[in-house]
């Protein structure tokens, strides 16, 4: 035999015994990735949605009503918007004049604009509107205007992976839980059991602003806003939050109420897309809305507002007596 055949000979076996070596690694490779996935579903399985939100105490809130809806305890009075219905409106001052101990609970939350509110709350809404009765909307109409302000306030609940889900726009971490250890981390003490979520939100999903009795804030120069009153419209876009909410009211049965919430500036500007705003709603031929205005009410002092559109919790409080009265009226004569 030669040489160059003992050779070959030889190291055949040594390129088989180096491919079984190889096919060991890859397979125990394999075996570990497994056994770490089923331990991070293990493991993050009680956490339910609560990783995927913007932010930990949004997760409280939302899940707290979809965990109530689930149950078939969703709030008879809900409250649903942006930081005008989050911090402005109290439920449990409106419950108080609209029907004593009537279940109420605030959905709504800061920067959730009419393209958030569609893309994320509307859908929660569709799925857990069992046993609500009324829907109170309060948005300022400011979130009907494109703007790189409204875009740059709505990014963070529009790129959230709850968000993305919901849309249909789904990532790694929404089928594989390894994925998903880095958004679980705030809540590692709840890993395995699920206890220690954060809880239901304080004062039923209302998030009132401390402070008050304070000088008001100035007025704003209205001559740089002046020239644009000719040009702003609303985005049909954003307005299709308002309507499709109102078809799904009349889809499950709950009564639609949209707010303008008070209002102190004086901004020719923001005027305009108020009276926009309320022509829109007024022309819609939408009988499953209805529109209560409380624009720069008597009952609130200069001193009650943080900004031009945001309430003290005093003022806040005082306000939500007077919408649950209005409430009552209102919905008392249909």
């Amino acid at each position: 035999m030669s040489h160059s055949s003992t050779s070959s000979s030889e190291a055949l076996p040594a390129k088989v015994v180096g491919a079984a070596r190889f096919l060991k690694a890859v397979a125990l490779a394999a075996a570990l990735v497994v056994c770490a996935e089923l331990l991070c579903r293990l493991a993050l399985g009680p956490l339910g949605h609560y990783w995927q939100y913007w932010d930990l105490a949004a997760a409280a809130k939302f899940e707290h009503f979809r965990e109530r809806a689930r149950q078939g305890r969703a709030p008879a009075l809900l409250v649903v918007g942006d930081s005008t219905g989050a911090s402005d409106i109290d439920p449990a001052s409106v419950a108080s004049q609209f029907e004593p101990g009537v279940d109420a609970y605030n959905l709504a939350w800061p920067a959730d604009f009419p393209l958030a509110f569609r893309a994320c709350t509307l859908p929660l809404l569709r799925e857990a509107s069992r046993g609500i009765r009324v829907v109170v909307a309060s948005f300022s109409p400011r979130g009907f205007v494109e703007s790189p302000e409204a875009d740059r306030f709505e990014s963070a609940i529009l790129n959230s992976l709850i968000c993305r889900e919901v849309q249909g726009r789904r990532e790694a971490a929404h089928y594989v839980y390894l994925a998903r250890v880095r958004y679980a981390l705030p809540f590692r003490r709840s890993w395995f059991t699920g206890g220690g979520l954060p809880g239901p939100p304080d004062r039923a999903g209302f998030m009132p602003l401390d402070g008050g009795n304070q000088e008001p804030p100035p007025a704003r120069s209205a001559s740089a806003t002046e020239a644009r009153v000719g040009i702003v419209s609303l985005s049909e876009e954003r307005l299709r939050a308002i309507f499709d909410l109102a078809e799904l009211g009349r889809q499950k049965g709950f009564r639609l109420v949209v707010v303008m919430p008070p209002i102190s500036s004086d901004d020719p500007l923001v005027a305009e897309i108020e009276r926009q705003y309320m022509s829109r709603l007024s022309s819609s031929r939408n009988p499953a809305v209805d529109v209560i205005d409380f624009r720069r009410p008597d009952f609130l002092a200069p001193t009650d507002y943080k900004d031009g559109i945001h309430l003290f919790a005093d003022g806040a409080r005082r306000y939500s007596e007077h919408l649950g009265q209005a409430l009552r009226e209102r919905l008392s004569s249909r």
